[in-house]
Parts: C-alpha cells; sequence; structure tokens
C-alpha cells in the first residue's frame, strides 16, 4: 500500500513538471554582479499557468514547486493594446528587512512583464522577469547596492 501511494506521488509531480515552463538566470546587472549568486534568489523560475481577471485587475499565477514566489504577485499596470491584447506589469516583495536604525537591510522584489489575451490568458512564453536585490551593512550611512537578475526562458 505504501508503494502504491508512492508512486502515485511521483506520477503527479512529473506532470507537474511536465506541465511547467520555466525560466532560468539569464543575466546580472549592478554594482556587484561579480557576486556568487545570494541563496535567496533562484537560479531558476517554473510556473505552469499565467492568467489575469481583467475585471478584477488580478493576477494568479500557478506554480507547483514554487509556490512561495508568486502567491502575493499584484498588478502594477494593466494595459489595453490595439490589437486587443492586454500587457502587464506584477510584482512582488520576496522579502522586506529594512532596519530603519541604521542596521543593515535587504529587500527583494519580483518583477513580471507580459501580455494576456483578452480573455486573460497569459502568455507564458512572453514573459519578462527580474528580481531585483538590494542590500546595504548600513541603511542610514552605507551605498544600497542593487543587483537585477533578469530570467529567460530557451524554449519557443
Amino acid at each position: 500500500m505504501k508503494s502504491l501511494a508512492a508512486s502515485s506521488f511521483s506520477a503527479t509531480e512529473n506532470n507537474h513538471r511536465a506541465n511547467q515552463i520555466c525560466y532560468t538566470l539569464a543575466a546580472v546587472t549592478g554594482a556587484s554582479s561579480a557576486d556568487p549568486l545570494p541563496a535567496t534568489i533562484p537560479n531558476e523560475l517554473c510556473f505552469e499557468t499565467l492568467s489575469i481577471d481583467l475585471v478584477a485587475s488580478k493576477i494568479d499565477v500557478f506554480s507547483y514547486f514554487q509556490p512561495h514566489l508568486f502567491k502575493d504577485l499584484t498588478l502594477q499596470m494593466l494595459k489595453l493594446e490595439p490589437d486587443d491584447r492586454y500587457s502587464f506589469t506584477a510584482s512582488s516583495m520576496l522579502k522586506n528587512q529594512w532596519d530603519t536604525g541604521c542596521g543593515s537591510g535587504e529587500k527583494i522584489e519580483m518583477v513580471m512583464t507580459g501580455v494576456s489575451d483578452f480573455t486573460g490568458f497569459g502568455d507564458v512564453w512572453s514573459i519578462g522577469i527580474e528580481i531585483r536585490y538590494q542590500q546595504t551593512t548600513d541603511t542610514c550611512h552605507a551605498t544600497v547596492q542593487t543587483v537585477t537578475y533578469s530570467f529567460a526562458t530557451s524554449e519557443p
């Protein structure tokens, strides 16, 4: 009985893996771009579906393996284009630990841009994803270092 449950889980996991699109780290720009990738920044972002509720102006990204990365996404911009498609920008603050008493600070924000059709179905192959990473050792006196991590897909 235990092996049957384990094989069912593996089949479900394999279905999700087959249905997802992944964006891998493609470029790094910023003050400390030569530094190693912080542990809080993933090498790869994967999700299965992206939809926009055009009436409520809400975005929903489903990711079986990384739901925490997409759960707080909010639409910042939704614009009807001349070809009856919508362009959008959405963002999510993944981490915000900024000591206002002159201590250390770290902010991580994910920004997604893309298009959807007139029904709100997102074109997952045209998504732009950036993670903006800011850090400082002293929020009052030190310079804030900003690094932008850009992700891209190698699929169609």
